[in-house]
């Protein structure tokens, strides 16, 4: 299972999640979001935080790497996070973001991490209130991890639906095999 691609990129680049069928009709259309590293000292070559055009190009860049690991990733508009949709399995998606991740962006200086945090803690929550038992809150410098014992339950739609509000309309989340 790949681990949910780090919180702290979660500002623009959130925006992605799926209705189960991905509004589709299809079942296994998932979607899948991106975020960069967090280690210390993520940056330029000099140490400073990347300006929006440094972090728009490594955007470019991880997007590329994306679609030549073959999923359809259509390049993000300037100030926008990548939509991923993987259709079938999850695990090409997960393999990609493994093998991509390394060119996602970090987070931009001044990002709220904390308050995002508690943004999903909440979210999660508001998953298992609205019948989803097994979602599990996201682990401290990661975001949202959702496998398909998640996916596939049967209130997993309505919930989604309920609780979007809380990250801003937009779903902060990773799809997983496990």
């Amino acid at each position: 299972m790949l681990a949910a691609l780090p919180l702290a990129l979660l500002l623009a680049l959130t925006g992605c999640g799926t209705s189960g069928d991905g509004g589709s009709g299809r079942s296994g259309d998932h979607v899948a979001s991106a975020g960069g590293s967090t280690a210390e000292g993520d940056g330029n070559e000099s140490g400073e935080p990347l300006s929006e055009d440094e972090t728009y190009e490594k955007l470019l860049e991880f997007a590329q790497c994306l679609r030549d690991k073959g999923l359809a990733v259509e390049d993000p508009a300037p100030g926008e996070g990548i939509q991923v949709q993987v259709e079938g399995d999850p695990t090409q998606a997960d393999a990609a973001m493994q093998a991509c991740d390394h060119l996602a962006p970090p987070p931009p200086a001044g990002s709220d991490a904390g308050e995002e945090r508690e943004d999903m803690l909440a979210y999660a929550q508001c998953m298992r209130d609205n019948g989803v038992e097994k979602f599990a809150d996201p682990k401290p410098g990661e975001g949202i991890s959702i496998g398909p014992e998640v996916l596939d339950d049967p209130d997993f739609s309505g919930a989604e639906e309920a609780c979007d509000e809380i990250l801003g309309g937009d779903r902060a989340t990773n799809k997983s095999d496990g």
